[in-house]
């Protein structure tokens, strides 16, 4: 857990009106995408180690005591209500528990099937298993900002740090080539249907900035709202729909720059496995972030975002970074684009190395390094003091200066 943060400040609609989050001044970074509809006591201890998580916007009535447990073992940790921007489970909608939040947002949908999105068939759409499309053209664009301000974040002000939006598209013609987004019985053309989508997405979010000016805003898409909302989760990183390592490095750090401060970006990588040991998969997401001022995410699926796992890697005290991340070749920065190669960062108590190329490389560094003395992926973290390392294809690897040099003194 991280035991130093930077109180931040920063005017957002108003000078009289600015957002204020206690972000982490120290590394590594870490977020956790938790979505299990309940969280245990246990679970809420174990949740407090990470800088910023992700839960259900029905948590606080589910597990009301588990923001107790997160604030009182780490006040300055950042929690979002997730919802789906543009869709809803199937199961929520058959919530009969009238003091559910669940219920509360989508029992509307019962008596409003303009709500949904359709094609021309009057058929429901959908982009993930056992949900049904919301068409964000229609007055969803402002019931789903009303609800989450007034029903969650408003309800709970000094838990709910902001939220998070699932599903931000910018376009929607390619869910069906018979799509109706403006409901007049014929298929839409697919520029129109983009147009009319993004310009329904865009309000939902400048609705939530309106009504949230001083609470976190993110999302999880490559949707470009960056005037209103903080930044986004990149999931399964690095993907071939993001371009790869390249594509995704790019996407980052254009996040970085471009959204609303303090801009935030969750990078998550799933190990398609219920097996927490893929020592290497997990370090080549952390120190790619490290790479960049965002949180490193890892867990098990797309489909089951809902671990707990801790490496030593997560328990190194990095301190504040030094600098920008620079190509060990060439010792230039980034630019608007990431070759693949060497790329290092340092920071006041270690540095961070990165190999996204497809080879293995060795990497000779100055006097004054050591390797993490850790108890899981032992043949990397030996403790050992090093003058070079190798490092495998897409891996990455986190090295501790060393502490102190003692001269003309007995030393064991």
């Amino acid at each position: 857990m991280k035991r130093y943060s930077l109180f931040i400040s920063l005017l957002l609609l108003s000078p009289s009106v600015g957002l204020a989050v206690n972000l982490p001044d120290a590394y590594p970074r870490l977020g956790n995408y938790f979505l299990d509809p309940e969280i245990s006591d246990s679970e809420a201890t174990e949740l407090a180690q990470w800088d910023i998580v992700v839960v259900g916007f029905e948590t606080h009535y589910t597990s009301p005591n588990a923001f107790k447990i997160m604030q009182a073992a780490n006040p300055d940790i950042i929690i979002l209500a997730y919802v789906t921007s543009e869709e809803v489970p199937e199961n929520h909608i058959t919530v009969t528990d009238t003091a559910s939040p669940v219920y509360k947002l989508y029992q509307q949908l019962n008596s409003n099937e303009d709500l949904y999105l359709k094609n021309i068939s009057g058929d429901y759409l959908n982009f993930y298993p056992g949900t049904r499309l919301l068409n964000v053209t229609t007055e969803w664009k402002k019931i789903l900002p009303k609800f989450m301000t007034k029903q969650i974040i408003q309800a709970d002000p000094k838990d709910w740090d902001g939220v998070f939006y699932d599903n931000c598209f910018n376009d929607i013609s390619w869910i069906d080539d018979q799509v109706d987004v403006n409901q007049d019985g014929e298929a839409d053309f697919w520029k129109t249907a983009d147009a009319q989508w993004k310009s329904g997405m865009t309000k939902m979010m400048k609705q939530t900035r309106q009504r949230n000016p001083n609470k976190v805003i993110i999302c999880n898409s490559n949707g470009d709202f960056y005037t209103y909302i903080n930044g986004r989760l990149i999931e399964a990183f690095p993907s071939s729909f993001d371009g790869g390592w390249t594509g995704s490095m790019e996407q980052y750090f254009e996040v970085l720059k471009t959204a609303k401060n303090p801009s935030i970006v969750i990078v998550n990588t799933v190990a398609n496995s219920t097996d927490a040991d893929n020592y290497q998969q997990m370090r080549y997401n952390l120190t790619s972030t490290l790479l960049g001022d965002g949180f490193a995410s890892y867990d098990q699926s797309v489909d089951s975002h809902d671990s707990l796992w801790w490496y030593d890697e997560y328990s190194v005290a990095l301190g504040a970074a030094l600098g920008e991340p620079y190509n060990v070749d060439t010792n230039d920065g980034p630019g608007d684009t990431w070759e693949k190669g060497i790329w290092r960062r340092n920071f006041e108590r270690g540095i961070v190395l990165v190999n996204s190329s497809n080879d293995s490389q060795r990497i000779i560094l100055e006097d004054g390094f050591e390797k993490i003395l850790g108890t899981q992926d032992t043949a990397v973290n030996t403790g050992a003091v090093v003058g070079s390392v190798k490092l495998a294809a897409h891996d990455g690897l986190i090295l501790q200066g060393r502490i102190a040099q003692v001269v003309n003194d007995p030393y064991i």
